[in-house]
């Protein structure tokens, strides 16, 4: 498992034990790019980083891991989205030794299926899966255009 995978994608992938301490190497980074000075220790609580996409996994089995590898290696950002997303990949014990994974956007659940060890299995879900969380992205702009249109607001008259 890695802390932090860029693979030359404007993404960061955090683990969420490791991701404080992530966050402040960025942050220090960013001072250093622009000329400002990094964080102090003791800092990080006081300062506020603005994450546009960001795609955070808390799975602990191996094949939940496979499964957000396979995921995350198969997906792209849409370059016509607008606005913040978190993409959170977690898994659920489910009975017997069996897990049940979830994919949610913005904390609405896109995604849900219970995982199966097979390495083919595994990545004909995560295929599912970039192809459920794109087509959701794709049309989350046009869905809020069309709850705050015209024809959705009312005279207050019954």
């Amino acid at each position: 498992m890695h802390d932090a995978d860029t693979s030359g994608k404007d993404t960061v992938l955090l683990d969420n034990p490791k991701a404080k301490q992530l966050i402040k190497n960025l942050l220090r980074l960013k001072a250093e790019q622009d000329s400002v000075q990094a964080p102090e220790k003791g800092d990080l609580d006081e300062m506020h980083a603005e994450f546009d996409q960001l795609i955070v996994h808390e799975v602990v089995s191996k094949a939940g891991i496979d499964f957000q590898e396979i995921f995350y290696s198969l997906w792209s950002w849409p370059t016509n989205i607008e606005g913040q997303f978190l993409i959170t990949i977690s898994e659920k014990p489910f009975r017997g030794t069996s897990t049940q994974l979830e994919i949610r956007i913005n904390d609405y659940m896109v995604f849900q299926n219970f995982v199966q060890p097979r390495y083919d299995v595994l990545e004909a879900m995560a295929q599912q899966a970039v192809q459920v969380v794109g087509n959701y992205l794709a049309n989350y702009n046009e869905l809020v255009k069309q709850l705050e249109g015209d024809d959705l607001s009312g005279s207050g008259i019954y």
